[in-house]
């Protein structure tokens, strides 16, 4: 059934997966350079591209691939090159069939914050290797208004734009602070005081959502962290273990009451984790990002209000980078540098 997770447990796994990747890091590196080459070499020939947006398009070309992208299509496969790039090119058709980029830039503010508060947001905080903390409070989001933007959205892309937001604004700024790429995230998902009726208003709803999420955003999640389950908790883990590969659940650990704290005080450690999980970082679900300090000496812009709306980090030549505020307000296009 679903998995608990302790802090000598977590210690374990550091370790062997440190002893194993220090024996096999020469062969292992070799092999997914060669597999990387290949996947390039497949989209070149089938003329398989990635959407841009119009703002990255200056730095980065249509045939301009990025390989941290290719990456994670190549290691949710492990390395099969034929079977990445069939998914890879599903995905890339996906994104062009919906125009995921254009509808990113263009959304409007408030139809774009109505859709990320009704999905995991980031508490402005990282890990100690960077990677973001996303918090999820279930009894907090009504059911209603997740099945009211489906019908205004059958094709779901705008419940895509808050993936899209963690994928081209919280990633890219935690891995500027960190100086190292950051393609995954941490999510703790609270289900305390939710009722079996919400998840089966939304059970179809929700397999679609999480099969398409599967499916286009691939290794995007470093652990997942179930607090406050309830007692019929055992059907929703069967609803997840069907959704869902086996390598996202591995990653999901349901902490009981007793240990939530210990372990979250552990990893990601206390001031990181809200003090509704037992931590010290004075922030709640609904509120904005509260920032690390080398993240608001990043922009004056963000340090007394948070800046709403879609987010963009554009690399530039080199080393250069900018945040760009997109989406629209009153039907005019916001293209800010922050």
């Amino acid at each position: 059934m679903f998995r608990t997770i302790s802090t000598a447990s977590l210690s374990r796994a550091r370790t062997n997966a440190s002893q194993k990747s220090i024996s096999h890091t020469e062969s292992a590196v070799e092999r997914e350079e060669r597999a990387l080459a290949e996947l390039k070499e497949l989209c070149r020939r089938n003329s398989v591209t990635w959407p841009k947006s119009e703002l990255v398009r200056e730095y980065a070309p249509d045939d301009n691939f990025e390989e941290s992208n290719l990456l994670r299509y190549l290691r949710a496969r492990k390395h099969d090159v034929h079977t990445a790039f069939k998914q890879y090119a599903a995905s890339a058709k996906w994104r062009h069939d919906i125009q995921l980029e254009k509808t990113y830039d263009d959304v409007g503010i408030t139809r774009f914050e109505t859709v990320r508060r009704l999905q995991p947001q980031w508490t402005g905080h990282r890990d100690a290797t960077g990677v973001p903390i996303m918090v999820y409070v279930v009894s907090q989001v009504e059911a209603d208004d997740i099945l009211a933007l489906h019908k205004t959205d059958p094709a779901l892309s705008s419940i895509f734009l808050a993936a899209e937001y963690v994928t081209q604004f919280v990633q890219p700024l935690c891995g500027k602070l960190q100086h190292e790429r950051i393609n995954t995230s941490i999510n703790i998902i609270d289900l305390s005081h939710v009722g079996v009726s919400p998840f089966w208003r939304l059970r179809k709803l929700l397999s679609t959502a999480s099969n398409m999420a599967t499916a286009h955003y691939l290794e995007t999640v470093k652990r997942i962290y179930v607090v406050g389950a309830p007692n019929f908790f055992p059907t929703i883990w069967r609803f997840i273990t069907i959704c869902f590969e086996p390598a996202t659940t591995r990653k999901i650990a349901v902490l009981g009451h007793g240990e939530c704290a210990t372990i979250l005080r552990h990893d990601p450690g206390p001031e990181n984790v809200p003090k509704r999980f037992g931590g010290d970082l004075y922030w709640e679900f609904g509120g904005s990002p509260e920032l690390s300090p080398d993240a608001k000496s990043l922009s004056k812009k963000w340090v007394d209000k948070w800046v709403e709306g879609p987010l963009r980090i554009i690399d530039g030549p080199g080393e250069q980078w900018r945040i760009i505020a997109v989406g629209s307000q009153n039907g005019e296009l916001r293209r800010e540098e922050l």
